[in-house]
Formats: C-alpha cells, structure tokens, sequence
C-alpha cells in the first residue's frame, strides 16, 4: 500500500515539474507585453489540468500566444472571436468592452484544441532541451506526513536542504512543489549551505572563536512556434 502511494507521489511530482516549461509566444518580441496576471495566470491553470490528467495548455497559454499573435499579425475574423471569446472567459466582466461571441462554432472549438495541443507540445520540447543543455543536478524532495501537515524538504547534490511546512496533506502540499524549489533555488543563489554560512577563524590560545557574520538573503521565453492554422 506505501509503495502504492509513493509511486503516485512521484507520478505526480514528474507531472508537476512540466508546470515549469517555459511559456510559447508568437515570434516577434512582443513578449514582453503580455501583461504579468495572465502569465501568472498560466501556472495556476496548469497545474490544475496535469492534476486531471489533462494534456493541453491552458486557457492562459492560449490568451498568451493570441496576444502577440495579434500584435505582430493581423488576425482573420475568426480568429479574433476565438481570441476575445478566450479572454471573456478568463475575465466575464470584459464582455461588455469586448465584441464576444456567446459561443463558439465546432470547428472554432476544435482549432482550439489544436492550439491548445500544439503549445503543450511545444513547451514541453523547449523544456526538455533546456533540461538536456543546461544538464541540470537532480533535486530531492522528500515529505514527512503528519497529523495536520507536512514537512517538505527540498535538496540537490552539494548544497544543505531548504525545509519548510506546509498545513494540510499530500492534497494541499503538491500543488506547491513548484514554488517551493522555486524558492529553494533562490537561497542556493545566495549560498549553498542554508543558511549561508562562513567558517570561524581557528581558536587562539585564548581558547576565544569570533561567530560568523551573518549572510543577508537576497533575492534571485520564447521560442518561434507556427502560426495557428485558421
């Protein structure tokens, strides 16, 4: 039964970690001009689809990728209602600006899936080849579940562990994977050992040791795709 439930435990945390491909833009450097809740928006909606086992990008994704597709191309009639229907849904209260269909036709919907399935493809390609180039050390994670909450431990060969605790079980803790290794990269930038830490001078013949400083923390894409086939 353990050994059941840890293979879901890392079946899950391998399918999280594709939360952390990069996000596909249209071509054209207008990237940059996606405004920053929709690309925030973009983690949030994946991690919800990998969790039901979905395998296409987001609605975020989709509004990403219009959005500098429309700024580098103009957009046929079609495909301009898919776009502003796309941005209705994430945001209702832009219908009354927004010249929205109520709803789309069938082959509408099924361009979107196309869309959908191409970028998902697309980002998981540029994420495996980032992984391949940059050959990056392997992270441990290791959780210890309690009665009210679970201790996460994040590691990776050479550096001290980043621990934290999370309310809640397995349920509440995964979703927040992500951000925690996020967060543990973070203080590997500033040191390796956690937390940063400077050996003392050896004893004198008094036998006195000075303490070590204390380190202050400090705080720590787009690849061309085709266009979407109308």
């Amino acid at each position: 039964m353990q050994q059941e439930e840890d293979a879901d435990v890392r079946r899950l945390l391998e399918e999280l970690e594709e939360t952390s491909g990069p996000i596909v833009y249209h071509p054209g450097g207008w990237e940059n001009s996606v405004p920053s809740e929709i690309k925030a928006q973009v983690l949030l909606e994946r991690m919800a689809l990998v969790l039901q086992g979905e395998e296409l990008a987001s609605d975020a994704e989709a509004i990403c990728y219009l959005y500098t597709y429309s700024l580098s191309v103009p957009m046929d009639g079609e495909w301009t209602e898919i776009y502003s229907w796309l941005v209705t849904q994430w945001r209702p209260e832009l219908k009354e600006v927004l010249d929205s269909p109520e709803q789309l036709t069938e082959q509408q919907m099924d361009q979107i899936l196309q869309m959908k399935r191409h970028l998902r493809e697309t980002s998981q390609r540029m994420r495996k080849q980032s992984k391949e180039e940059t050959m990056p050390e392997t992270l441990t994670i290791i959780m210890k579940v309690r009665d009210d909450s679970v201790a996460v431990g994040v590691g990776k060969d050479g550096h001290d562990p980043v621990m934290t605790r999370v309310a809640g079980g397995l349920a509440e803790v995964l979703p927040t994977i992500p951000t925690l290794v996020e967060e543990a990269n973070a203080q590997w930038e500033v040191s390796k050992q956690n937390p940063a830490y400077k050996a003392p001078k050896a004893p004198r013949a008094t036998g006195k040791a000075t303490a070590p400083p204390a380190a202050a923390p400090q705080a720590a894409v787009a690849t061309e795709t085709p266009e979407p086939e109308a």
